[in-house]
């Protein structure tokens, strides 16, 4: 009879422990597929159809909107502050929207998107940097929800959007 060789120990105790990890490797797999499914969404989007509804309901966004704001979207990731919006005004309200702004004529940092996709409501010219976005807005720095954030108002309609600092790249 032949003596068992270290190699052939190796072969007889392989598969067991082959498939052993196999099942510990489905299980990890299945429960992380269970964990992450259960994790609550952390965005919040909220819509005001109105500058008087956006005051009604707390709204930290109201120093940087005017009266006759309307169409106001707002999303917010409540993990990291991450903030992004627009609203249309009345064209009459441009000079006191931007009277307290400062203006930005160079580098520009645009929101990246990275804890939520980006919105359908939102401008494709303000999705990658391009010489074209001054072309296209005037570009201001704002307090947003008491945070430093940009104000981007479209130069052929009434609409602004605005993001904070948290949502661009660091």
């Amino acid at each position: 009879m032949a003596e068992a060789t270290p190699t052939t120990r190796r072969t007889r105790y392989s598969g067991p422990i082959l498939l052993l990890c196999l099942i510990i490797l489905s299980i990890t797999v299945i429960l992380s597929m269970v964990f992450i499914s259960r994790i609550p969404d952390l965005t919040q989007e909220i819509s005001h159809s109105t500058y008087e509804d956006a005051r009604s309901r707390y709204c930290r966004l109201l120093p940087i909107l005017p009266p006759s704001a309307t169409e106001i979207h707002r999303i917010r990731n409540i993990d990291n502050s991450e903030l992004v919006g627009g609203f249309r005004f009345d064209s009459a309200d441009r000079e006191l929207l931007i009277d307290s702004l400062t203006p930005i004529t160079g580098e520009l940092a645009l929101p990246m998107w990275r804890i939520f996709p980006q919105p359908p409501w939102w401008p494709v010219e303000l999705t990658e940097s391009s010489a074209t976005i001054l072309e296209n807005f005037e570009i201001h720095r704002c307090k947003i929800d008491e945070m430093e954030g940009t104000l981007a108002l479209d130069r052929e309609e009434d609409i602004a959007w605005f993001w904070n600092d948290v949502s661009i790249e660091p």
